[in-house]
């Protein structure tokens, strides 16, 4: 990250959008922070890629519901 700082800088030098209320007959300190770019956004599929699922497969849930059926028909 880099910075940039410069004291005593004439005020009247300011691009207009930064020297809103501020006389310019005064002298200003201006600290220029560059910013880091955000990591780029995943896509669906890179975000469904790392997922792990929680859920059962059909076979799994078939054979669940299968032995549900079973208990209740030996009950």
């Amino acid at each position: 990250m880099s910075v940039v700082v410069r004291r005593n800088y004439p005020a009247r030098n300011l691009p207009d959008d930064l020297k809103e209320g501020i006389d310019p007959s005064k002298d200003v300190t201006i600290m220029i922070v560059e910013e880091e770019r955000p990591r780029q956004v995943m896509t669906f599929e890179e975000i469904f890629a790392t997922r792990t699922s929680p859920y059962l497969t059909r076979r799994d849930i078939d054979d669940h519901i299968r032995s549900l059926r079973e208990d209740r028909d030996d009950g």
